[in-house]
C-alpha cells in the first residue's frame, strides 16, 4: 500500500493597485477610436490588454437618431439587426470610425452609426 502525503502551501496573495487609475485612458479610447484592437493598443503603450480594457470598460448610451438600424457590419448596406427606436438603451463595447458596437436591448449585438447615440456622461 502506497501512502499519499499531500503538503498544503499557502497561496500569495499580492494586494496591487490596479493601474488603470494611473492609465492614459483618453489615449486608449482614442486609439481604439481608430479602430485599433486592445491587444495592439496594450503593445503600442506598454501595458497590459486587461489595463486597455479596463479603460474601454462599456459604457452607457442612448440613441438619439430616428429610425436607427443597428447592422451586422460597419456599412449602411449591412444587413440589420434590430430597428432601435429614439431613448432605447444600448452599452457601447467598441468604436471603429464612425461607428459603435453594442449591445443592444434585446441581448444581440449590432453596430450603429456614432451619429445616432450619445453616450451617457455620469
Amino acid at each position: 500500500m502506497r501512502t499519499l502525503t499531500i503538503v498544503m502551501i499557502p497561496a500569495l496573495v499580492l494586494a496591487g493597485v490596479s493601474t488603470a487609475a494611473a492609465l492614459d485612458c483618453a489615449r486608449v479610447k482614442a486609439l481604439n477610436a481608430e479602430g485599433k484592437r486592445a491587444s495592439d493598443i496594450a503593445r503600442a503603450l506598454g501595458i497590459t490588454t486587461p489595463d486597455v480594457q479596463a479603460c474601454l470598460a462599456y459604457a452607457q448610451a442612448i440613441v438619439t437618431g430616428k429610425d436607427v438600424q443597428a447592422r451586422l457590419a460597419t456599412a449602411d448596406t449591412a444587413n440589420s439587426v434590430l430597428a432601435l427606436p429614439p431613448g432605447s438603451e444600448i452599452k457601447i463595447l467598441s468604436n471603429r470610425g464612425d461607428w459603435i458596437y453594442a449591445a443592444l436591448p434585446n441581448t444581440l449585438r449590432g453596430w450603429i452609426p456614432a451619429k445616432n447615440a450619445e453616450q451617457v456622461r455620469l
